[in-house]
């Protein structure tokens, strides 16, 4: 469903796609395979496992660094929005993980570097969550009462959040049993994927954003203007009416438009409730506009560049104007002559 997201990868020549096409004309042509005309060096093995254990190294580091800006954004948008979101969920703000849930060419280093291994332990506490507060830390490993070692997906967490079931907080060599009263948040599980795509998208049930569009925004104003937008994807279900549009009106690409440009105005709303500064947030499009000519120009799935720019300068000056008479930030409905 990625292809019903914020898409913010313009698609570039891929030089790769037609080195490998000529590649295979010429295999055949030839009827064997082309040899280097220079000697390589011979590389020294322990510098190659030193540099790659270092590359490795480096994942981990930028994994944290993008997790809590991640986080430290969607937040407050989660937390301030739970109004407009079918399915809330109680929240105490712990990240739990196993060695097992990394690729395994990286267990090695997640056992060296966060110190995890088949047991479930904390790798993040979000700052000024109920976790934070009560002072659990990294590394710590949460049980039930009964000695079950729980895990951030289990589902045994949750009913024991919910239920004010005391929980067993093992950390810096110590046993502790906490009762949590959790913070409320939208429902919607926030995931970082770690690739240098420049793409973000929502799935109906979390919300994803890769590193490359971590690096790509200028500011936590703009990353704030993209969860929101991803997040008014999954309140007003537009995954589901896409497909639906999509398939009624014989696969028409155009009939998914309306739908992201409700979730650049509707997510304006949820980033500004959360205490975000919109101003010159649409930026983000005239640096995408740079990188590429033909969204300008031609709207297939999404709007055009232009039109997503001046979409979101008409929004804020709506808010604007709705913070100037004191009025509520929310969205206007569709009047009923239009519907």
């Amino acid at each position: 469903m990625r292809n019903l997201s914020l898409r913010l990868d313009p698609k570039f020549p891929d030089p790769h796609h037609d080195l490998m096409k000529w590649s295979w004309i010429y295999l055949v042509l030839l009827g064997g395979c082309a040899s280097l005309s220079t000697q390589l060096p011979d590389m020294d093995g322990l510098q190659f496992e030193k540099e790659q254990a270092q590359q490795a190294r480096d994942i981990f580091s930028e994994i944290d660094k993008q997790r809590a800006r991640f986080v430290a954004v969607a937040d407050p948008i989660l937390a301030k929005n739970v109004d407009y979101c079918e399915k809330t969920r109680p929240d105490i703000g712990l990240t739990l993980q196993s060695r097992d849930d990394y690729p395994e060419k990286l267990r090695s280093t997640a056992e060296r570097e966060l110190g995890l291994d088949e047991t479930p332990r904390v790798v993040f506490v979000r700052p000024g969550s109920p976790a934070d507060k009560a002072g659990v830390t990294k590394g710590a490993i949460i049980r039930l009462e009964n000695g079950e070692a729980l895990s951030g997906r289990d589902k045994a967490l949750r009913k024991a959040i919910e239920s004010r079931t005391p929980l067993i907080i093992e950390q810096d060599g110590q046993t502790m049993s906490m009762v949590f009263n959790p913070d409320i948040r939208c429902d919607y599980r926030l995931s970082l994927r770690m690739t240098s795509a420049i793409n973000a998208y929502a799935t109906g049930k979390s919300i994803v954003v890769t590193a490359g569009m971590m690096e790509f925004v200028n500011s936590d104003d703009e990353l704030a203007y993209v969860i929101g937008h991803e997040l008014a994807h999954n309140t007003h279900r537009h995954i589901r009416k896409s497909i639906t549009n999509f398939i009624l009106s014989g696969l028409a690409h155009r009939y998914t438009r309306p739908f992201e440009a409700e979730a650049d105005y509707v997510g304006l709303y949820y980033a500004a409730r959360a205490g975000f500064d919109l101003n010159n947030v649409e930026d983000i499009w005239r640096r995408l506009a740079r990188r590429s000519l033909k969204p300008i120009y031609k709207a297939k799935t999404h709007p055009t560049f232009p039109n997503r720019a001046v979409l979101i300068e008409t929004t804020r000056n709506e808010i604007q104007a709705k913070r100037d008479e004191g009025l509520d930030l929310i969205p206007n409905p569709r009047s009923k002559a239009g519907s």
